[in-house]
């Protein structure tokens, strides 16, 4: 049965690419696939050398029902990579009612892998498979696919240092601020930094429950950010990086500042 399955999965992915419906004998009511789940809508943001689990789940209906241990999922990725999930116990898709299931599957990530490097990071879209129970082993005619309905993004962990001085600092003299922004290098391990990167300075002053935004920066070589700013005020300082598709957002720890 799993050996009749694979050989319908291929055509059934090849299928979904180019964008034509798997086939059915009985076209009056065909399976489909109602809506899925990857991580709970959450991002993944991972470190060097590191591995996490997260859950991947899809509904499907027919009026047959839905076959308790033939579905199957796939992430396709950035750049043609590919992850292939195990499903999180057996039966793979439970009912729901006597004609909907919901099948759930894990998917692991590793960063310490040699396979994967930062190329992995960024937007994963789910491809699902669900066999209907009056499908044809036959000829797979009766299986249902659909790719792209949810989605998960993948990300490098952020790294970001800030420091200020001098503390105290005179009222009316600059205070500088110094500070450094990291990106998880999932190739090579460790973490590296590069010019070109948003980085925002903040302040909030303890007499208000506001912070506000003083200045916009740009990265460096190797991600390094310097300024000057003309405190008025006592108060904590802090970078803030909102992060991108690929990368997490990241507040530096905050640095407070005595203005005499």
């Amino acid at each position: 049965m799993r050996r009749r399955i694979a050989a319908a999965v291929t055509g059934a992915m090849a299928l979904s690419v180019l964008g034509a419906p798997a086939a059915r004998a009985d076209l009056s009511s065909p399976a489909v696939i109602t809506g899925g789940s990857v991580n709970s809508g959450r991002d993944v943001v991972l470190g060097p050398d590191s591995r996490t689990s997260f859950e991947v789940s899809f509904t499907a209906r027919d009026d047959s029902g839905i076959s308790a241990d033939h579905a199957e999922v796939n992430l396709l990725g950035p750049n043609g990579h590919r992850l292939q999930a195990d499903p999180v116990s057996r039966p793979v898709c439970a009912p729901v009612s006597s004609t909907t299931s919901t099948c759930r599957f894990t998917v692991t990530v590793d960063t310490g892998s040699a396979r994967i490097d930062n190329s992995w990071a960024g937007t994963w879209r789910l491809w699902a498979l669900a066999v209907p129970n009056d499908w044809n082993p036959a000829t797979g005619e009766g299986l249902v696919t659909r790719s792209g309905f949810a989605s998960v993004r993948i990300k490098r962990k952020s790294r970001l240092t800030m420091d200020a001085a001098p503390e105290p600092v005179a009222a009316g003299r600059p205070l500088a601020i110094l500070g450094a922004l990291r990106f998880a290098d999932w190739g090579n391990g460790g973490y590296t930094g590069s010019a070109g990167h948003p980085v925002r300075v903040v302040f909030a002053s303890p007499a208000s429950p506001l912070y506000r935004y003083v200045k916009d920066l740009e990265t460096g070589a190797n991600g390094w950010v310097l300024t000057t700013v003309l405190p008025d005020a006592d108060g904590s300082w802090w970078l803030a990086y909102n992060g991108t598709e690929s990368t997490s957002w990241v507040y530096s720890a905050d640095d407070y500042v005595d203005v005499r």
